[in-house]
Formats: C-alpha cells, sequence, structure tokens
C-alpha cells in the first residue's frame, strides 16, 4: 500500500515528464509531416513516442475511476466515438501498398491514372 507522498512523488515526476514528451512528439510529428527532419528526428519520434504512451497508460491507470466517469457521459462517448472513427478512416486512407506494388493511399489512385490533360483543366 502506498502513502499520500508515494502517489505526490509519482504525479510530481510523472506529469511534468509526459507534459514534456507530449511537446517533444508533437514537434517532431509535425516536422516528420513537413519533411524536415534532422538526423535522428524519426527514432527520437518513435522512441520518445512510446515512454509517452507507457506513461500515459500510467495516468490512466492511476486515474482510473475519474476515466470512468468519462464513460457515463454522452457527450464523453460521441466525442471517443468521433475520435476513435476518424482515426480509422484516416489511416485506412494514407496506407501505402506493399514495396513495389503501383500506387500509395487510395484516394491518389485516381490522379495517378488520370491523363496530364485532365489535370490541366
Amino acid at each position: 500500500m502506498t502513502n499520500g507522498s508515494d502517489v505526490r512523488i509519482g504525479r510530481d515526476l510523472v506529469t511534468p515528464v509526459t507534459a514534456v514528451l507530449f511537446l517533444v512528439s508533437t514537434i517532431t510529428g509535425i516536422m516528420l509531416l513537413l519533411h524536415w527532419q534532422g538526423r535522428f528526428v524519426h527514432t527520437a519520434h518513435e522512441w520518445l513516442s512510446v515512454v509517452f504512451s507507457a506513461l500515459a497508460i500510467w495516468h490512466v491507470v492511476r486515474n482510473w475511476h475519474a476515466f470512468l466517469g468519462y464513460l457515463r457521459r454522452p457527450a464523453s462517448l460521441a466525442a471517443i466515438g468521433v475520435a476513435v472513427v476518424a482515426s480509422i478512416i484516416f489511416t485506412l486512407a494514407t496506407v501505402s501498398p506493399p514495396r513495389g506494388e503501383r500506387g500509395g493511399p487510395p484516394f491518389a489512385e485516381a490522379t495517378q491514372s488520370a491523363p496530364v490533360t485532365t489535370a490541366r483543366r
């Protein structure tokens, strides 16, 4: 069993580190999106995002009862549902084919097969 000081130490350490890693993950994610990559941006983004995710899971576990409160609110459930559906749609829309196969994201297929004259209109 933990006492109040153990919980406080955990929150005093985990919350600021989680905030910093969220910021780093956001910045490196934008750098990757804009194709402005230093030598280690991709690797840093991946590994620091893993640490961020682990800390976020720790946060949910530690605050499980409060988290369950969100699942009792219709607006929260709607927001969670919209976020999940949008994430799935975006992920499926941006899936690249295996190497060696023609194409890219499904929405790009029309532009790849359209004649050049169509693009000039």
